[in-house]
């Protein structure tokens, strides 16, 4: 089944600057959606090489120090429709070290001082999962209400719990102004519902200002899970791949759930791991592809119990940003043969969805980290397009994004 595809945005729809913009997914992404890019802000010297060294980011102006030192009065001219951040999520992720907003990599107090300078007419924020653990809830929800009233700034030695306590007084008082309050939604959002190849859970943040909050609305999933599960037992799948059909082992159940999907339905399938490797050749070891770099096959993949890899006819598990022995085998894929290896750097970009003309001139594990660390850019384009819709200053006709039928996909977190 083909994709489904989004419709198309005026060539460009606002200003924007974007803060920790590793690589440049998330960037090219609002970059599709017609958003130009006033400043990008990231400090890590590989991922400044990467943006500065490719077609499609060198364009954009950069800041490439500490964010902490930037005055945007004297960087930025004109004014700002959307903040965009990859705010850094070691903090939260339930790989690291879980301190959250005692850390000192926490950098949401940076961010907010970005709103407070820019005054943005939205404000888009990507972080992993783990921020919506019940542990944060609490800080997730100062998150929340600063987002709501980013004017009201943190006094110096303060708590953020005080913080919290002064921000929640100021939201009942209700400034009257609705420029100075945002209305604010956030969810997990598995990026498999949006057509990227991979399970990947992220929280997605959206700020709207008040005054134009009537016109947003969250966009809807373009794909789900039982659309592929029903495209596989119907054979649509195996004929596409040009593979003989074979069956996916499914519960009862889950059998009934998905036969109860009618076609022709709205959404699209899930995309695979196959999907993504398409059109690759085969990786040789210590080799490189022409035309195609960090093609290459690395050899020691290794399965052990709790680390399985990812199946070709599933979307990939999350890749992430190590390179060997990643918790649940991220980086393997099964092969049709019922072998196993790693996946090139190449396949890993092509699982978060990052375009083949990007290109990383750096050591393996230095790309791996920060392919892992990127947002897939079909999420900044999904997002940048439904934000577009709310900000721009003559309302423009809606964005058509098939939504999936109640039940029709699974939980993001399954």
């Amino acid at each position: 089944m083909t994709p489904v595809k989004l419709s198309v945005v005026p060539s460009r729809v606002g200003a924007c600057v974007e803060l920790f913009s590793g690589l440049g997914g998330l960037a090219i992404g609002l970059d599709r959606a017609g958003w130009s890019h006033e400043l990008l802000v990231e400090r890590d010297p590989q991922a400044v090489a990467t943006l500065r060294s490719n077609d499609l980011t060198r364009d954009w102006p950069l800041h490439d120090s500490d964010l902490r030192d930037l005055d945007f009065k004297s960087e930025v001219k004109g004014d700002i429709d959307l903040l965009a951040a990859g705010v850094p999520c070691q903090p939260f992720s339930q790989a690291g070290a879980h301190a959250g907003p005692d850390d000192e990599r926490n950098m949401f107090p940076e961010t907010f001082a970005a709103i407070r300078q820019l005054k943005p007419k939205a404000v888009l924020i990507e972080n992993v999962r783990g921020l919506a653990r019940p542990a944060f809830t609490p800080f997730v929800e100062y998150i929340v209400d600063h987002l709501q009233l980013p004017g009201l700034a943190r006094k110096k030695d303060e708590e953020w719990p005080d913080h919290h306590e002064r921000l929640r007084k100021a939201l009942k008082r209700r400034p009257k102004d609705p420029v100075e309050r945002y209305v604010v939604e956030w969810r997990p959002i598995c990026v498999a519902d949006y057509g990227v190849p991979q399970r990947r859970v992220r929280v997605i943040m959206v700020a709207i200002r008040a005054d134009l909050a009537e016109r947003w609305s969250w966009p809807e999933p373009t794909h789900c899970h039982e659309v592929l599960l029903l495209d596989q037992l119907d054979g649509f799948y195996w004929a596409e791949h040009g593979l003989p059909s074979r069956s996916p082992i499914l519960a009862p159940f889950t059998r009934k759930r998905v036969r109860r999907v009618i076609r022709p339905t709205p959404v699209g399938r899930w995309r695979t791991l196959r999907d993504a490797l398409r059109g690759l050749p085969d990786p040789v070891p210590q080799e490189e592809t022409p035309a195609l770099n960090w093609h290459t096959l690395w050899p020691g993949a290794r399965l052990y119990r709790g680390h399985r890899g990812s199946d070709l006819d599933k979307p990939s598990k999350t890749i992430k940003a190590g390179v060997h022995g990643v918790a649940g085998g991220e980086h393997i894929v099964h092969l049709d043969s019922d072998e196993y290896r790693y996946l090139t750097v190449r396949e890993c970009m092509r699982v978060q969805d990052l375009p083949d003309e990007l290109e990383i001139d750096t050591t393996r594990t230095a790309a791996i980290r920060q392919i892992g660390n990127a947002v897939p850019p079909t999420i900044g384009e999904v997002f940048g397009r439904a934000i577009a819709q709310a900000v721009c200053e003559k309302p423009r006709a809606k964005v058509k994004v098939p939504r999936a039928k109640a039940g029709a996909r699974l939980k993001a977190a399954a």
